[in-house]
């Protein structure tokens, strides 16, 4: 039997996952015995599945290597999706996901984007950073705004998503602000003028 294991948020448990069964089970490490009552089944495309710290959400990789996250600690329903599917996953792992801190903001590094969004919260438009490549993100600090990434086979960076300072840094570089060629790479939400007048 093939499975895998993980923290559970209710102390003293630890979270399995069998291979083949769409069902999250929580097992007490003092008895050895599953605890029924913490059981969360998902959707029959389940592959892997983990909740995250609050055990208010599980992150599911599907069959197709897609993500979604549900809700699944509601009393008196069934857990259901709140995001996704979204993917396909890089096929040799290199991307990055998780949730910030103890909340309910998830982000997701793959392939050519970085995606943040509060799944609680189905009014959240989300906050989204498109590359015009593919990246290879091979780690992430755990709020998600720090990344490394391999370049090419040689060259890895950090990269920093702290929209603040890449405005100061581009002000200063370009001393003006975008023309609307330039802006067509950068996401809709931009303010209209991000340089004051001289460009610092």
């Amino acid at each position: 039997m093939e499975f895998t294991a993980f923290f559970h948020p209710e102390p003293g448990h630890v979270q399995i996952l069998v291979a083949g069964e769409p069902v999250i089970r929580a097992v007490s490490l003092r008895t050895g015995k599953e605890n029924k009552r913490l059981q969360v089944e998902l959707g029959p495309d389940v592959s892997t599945a983990v909740l995250d710290r609050s055990g208010d959400f599980a992150v599911v990789q599907t069959k197709g290597s897609m993500v979604e996250v549900w809700s699944v600690r509601r009393e008196g329903q069934a857990p259901r999706r709140v995001l996704g599917p979204v993917g396909p996953l890089d096929q040799f792992g290199d991307f990055q996901h998780g949730f910030q801190g103890d909340g309910s903001k998830y982000f997701l590094a793959n392939g050519n984007s970085i995606r943040f969004q509060d799944v609680a919260d189905p009014d959240d438009r989300g906050e989204s950073y498109v590359f015009a490549e593919e990246q290879q993100f091979l780690s992430a600090s755990q709020d998600g705004r720090t990344l490394l990434r391999r370049i090419d086979k040689e060259v890895v960076n950090i990269l920093h998503l702290d929209p603040k300072l890449w405005k100061k840094d581009l002000c200063i570089t370009l001393g003006r602000d975008l023309t609307a060629d330039e802006r067509r790479g950068f996401p809709t939400w931009l303010p209209d003028r991000i340089c004051p007048p001289g460009g610092r």
